[in-house]
């Protein structure tokens, strides 16, 4: 019974001060009335859960490199990440730890009163109560060498310590942009990986030498007792210390203060787990190989030293033969997840250039191509090896901290990897494209930002995309230096009645470069203007042996006049020398496709299953116009007229060959519009409107004469 008492005192949030808390507790708010109410987990916590110690090694490791000390040189110092484990007595923090047992109870008691929401907090409660007499574990980061952070007490004064702990979606960068995320959203991976959505926060400022602690609970609003007895509804957060304002000094609980500048982050509740330990040093090498070998960085995890001295040793022991060489065989849609760096340690980082295989190229080597970009580098390592093995050419792109960012994956195997590191103006709005897991660069990522930053961090996209086809170009000039003339094919063609007729090789013969003098137009004899869709749950496939019929959908779209459907004539003998008069042009039919020939197979959301709903845009000759531009920037015009508004658009731009279609890739394209990353023949990110001239503008990367270019356009 007297246990049970002691329990009640817990759950009915009676202040109880342990020796170890030193007076902190957990501060919840009533929640006042009028205000928005947290019913489930906290939604910034859902792009981390897949990979949630992943996420966490890469956070953390990027925002201690972001804080790092300036020598006297103004440089930065190496900085220093240690990851360990620890254990607390439950019952020498009644309030940090044991007070938390009727909060998660009645957090898990809201959540079931929900109509069809799920409990997340069931287990949470379960966990916790089942250690309250016990112990909990938690995993400590610490960096050294780095600035720690600064807090200034006031509402309207931002500081980097009120922006970790007491803001959501806050991010406080002071170095001009240059750092890491943008967000404000990746803090929340300490609580993602907390059983219980628990963190405290310890640090030392560099500057004034004080301390900080404060630790932070996120959880859902829940009804619990106040001080008169009472149940009413508590804010989701809480944040534990003597009220008000963060500890510091000696007000802050000895298993957390800080003695040297820098931060300390305790993820509550955190087991050592074998498990998390190997992922950790896997990831650790995937993301920060590079920043290791250029002493940027040491990180020790459990003991475990990763150091400039040691890099290949441990990448060796991590990623070790047969499962991995020095050969990336990785082909899965998520490279970041699963590329091999070894090659990109021991080829690429290890050598500075210095032979035909080994080539470091920088945006120096174009003076005046890449204004916004900034200085980059792209070092390449080529070998007849990853052609043989059959592996496909990939890149690893960076910014000046040289965490990995994003691995492009090419649909080529060409035989090279490259590590590409933008450190210039570029880098400042690259970070205003990377999305909140740090794994990639994406325009979405701009509809909060000024136009003008929307601008430049599209040009710095475009740039680094030009900037590495441009080196390829220059490590592979047997496919670029000659101008390349692909004959124009007389394709088959499947006609209004299902019988094939060749078109004219003229409409085929499409001009791409403002090298050629003589324009020439798509003619627009390829039929009236249809555009097929797939209705929702149906696809259609071209089978051998079997028709597949597709209906033309209505439009408003001028169609040629027709004439009624002309009858048998009932003259037997017909005069040999009739008098002339037009045919008659029949109404649209059914286009047959059959066999595997067929040009148009109706398919639409096959194209690409991840995107709802989309179609792909059926245009003749008429609806699509390409034409060679002088005395511009681009080379070509794409014209493109449809019947109704599309939004979400793309296109994919193939060159017909005797062996088949093979990919145009771009140079470069209009604004507006962005070329797929890894996918050099596709253009995204654009609308098509009704009845207007959509207008798209590229420049193929070869300087190509003649072809036959096949358009496919794709939208919702």
């Amino acid at each position: 019974m007297e246990s049970l008492d002691l329990f009640s005192q817990f759950e009915n949030d009676v202040p109880i001060t342990g020796d170890k808390d030193l007076g902190c507790k957990w501060n919840f708010v009533q929640k006042p009335k009028g205000t928005m109410k947290r019913d489930r987990e906290d939604s910034s916590f859902d792009p981390f859960k897949d990979n949630e110690v992943r996420c966490l090694v890469r956070e953390y490791i990027q925002n201690s490199i972001d804080a790092a000390q300036k020598s006297d040189d103004n440089r930065n110092k190496k900085v220093l990440v240690t990851f360990s484990y620890g254990k607390m007595a439950c019952s020498d923090y009644p309030n940090l730890i044991q007070s938390l047992i009727g909060r998660l109870k009645a957090c898990s008691k809201r959540s079931q009163q929900l109509p069809g929401s799920k409990d997340i907090y069931k287990s949470k409660y379960e966990f916790l109560n089942s250690r309250r007499n016990s112990t909990i574990g938690y995993l400590k980061v610490s960096d050294y060498h780095t600035t720690g952070m600064n807090y200034i007490d006031g509402d309207d004064v931002p500081s980097a310590f009120d922006s970790c702990v007491h803001c959501s979606s806050s991010s406080y960068k002071p170095d001009g942009g240059y750092a890491g995320g943008s967000h404000g959203l990746g803090k929340t991976v300490g609580f993602v990986n907390s059983p219980f959505n628990a963190v405290y926060y310890s640090t030392k400022d560099d500057e004034s030498g004080q301390t900080f602690g404060e630790g932070v609970v996120r959880l859902c609003t829940h009804k619990y007792k106040n001080e008169e007895g009472e149940e009413v509804l508590f804010e989701a957060d809480a944040f534990y210390n003597k009220g008000g304002s963060p500890n510091s000094g000696e007000d802050i609980p000895i298993i957390f203060r800080r003695e040297q500048s820098g931060t300390d982050a305790f993820v509550l509740g955190m087991e050592e787990n074998e498990e998390d330990i190997i992922i950790m040093k896997k990831e650790l090498l995937r993301g920060f190989f590079y920043a290791i070998y250029r002493e940027l960085l040491d990180v020790n995890i459990c003991g475990e030293e990763f150091t400039k001295a040691n890099i290949g040793d441990k990448m060796l022991e991590y990623f070790p033969e047969p499962d991995y060489s020095n050969i990336d065989m990785d082909r899965s849609n998520r490279p970041e997840l699963n590329f091999n760096p070894r090659p990109y340690l021991f080829e690429i980082a290890m050598f500075d250039g210095g032979d035909d295989n080994h080539v470091l190229f920088t945006t120096d080597d174009f003076p005046g191509q890449f204004p916004t970009l900034g200085h980059a580098t792209l070092q390449i390592w080529k070998s007849e090896d990853i052609t043989a093995a059959r592996s496909l050419d990939k890149i690893i792109f960076m910014r000046n901290k040289l965490m990995t960012v994003e691995v492009r994956k090419y649909n080529s195997s060409k035989g090279f990897y490259g590590i590409m590191v933008c450190d210039g103006e570029g880098a400042r709005y690259l970070r205003m494209l990377e999305d909140v897991r740090h794994d990639k660069w994406d325009v979405k990522e701009l509809k909060d930002m000024s136009d003008e930053d929307k601008r430049n961090a599209r040009k710095a996209l475009r740039e680094l995309d030009s900037f590495q086809k441009e080196c390829i170009k220059v490590l592979f000039p047997e496919e670029h230096d000659k101008q390349l003339e692909i004959k124009s094919l007389k394709k088959r063609r499947i006609g209004k009645f299902g019988s094939r007729s060749e078109e004219n090789e003229e409409d085929n013969i499409w001009p791409t470069t403002n090298v050629i003098e003589k324009e020439k137009t798509q003619g627009s004899k390829s039929g009236s203007f249809t555009i097929f869709e797939e209705t929702k749950g149906r696809k259609k496939k071209k089978k051998k042996g079997t028709i597949t019929v597709v209906e033309p959908e209505t439009d408003s779209v001028p169609r040629p006049e027709t004439d009624p459907a002309p009858k048998p004539d009932p003259n037997p003998d017909p005069n040999p020398n009739p008098e002339p008069h037009p045919e008659p042009t029949p109404k649209p039919n059914p286009t047959y496709v059959e066999g595997d020939e067929g040009e148009d197979d109706g398919t639409g959301e096959a194209e690409n299953p991840n995107v709802e709903r989309e179609r792909e845009i059926k245009l003749d000759g008429r609806n699509k116009r390409l034409k060679p531009l002088h005395n511009e920037d681009f080379a070509c015009k794409l014209e493109i007229r449809v019947p109704k508004d599309y939004y979400d658009c793309r296109l994919v731009l193939d060159i017909q060959a005797d062996e088949g279609l093979f990919p145009l890739d771009l140079k470069n394209v209009s604004a507006g519009c962005q070329i797929r990353s890894g996918v050099s023949n596709e253009i995204y990110g654009f609308d098509l409107k009704a009845d207007a001239p959509n207008v798209i503008k590229f420049t193929p990367q070869e300087n190509v004469t003649l072809y036959s270019l096949n358009i496919k356009v794709y939208g919702h």
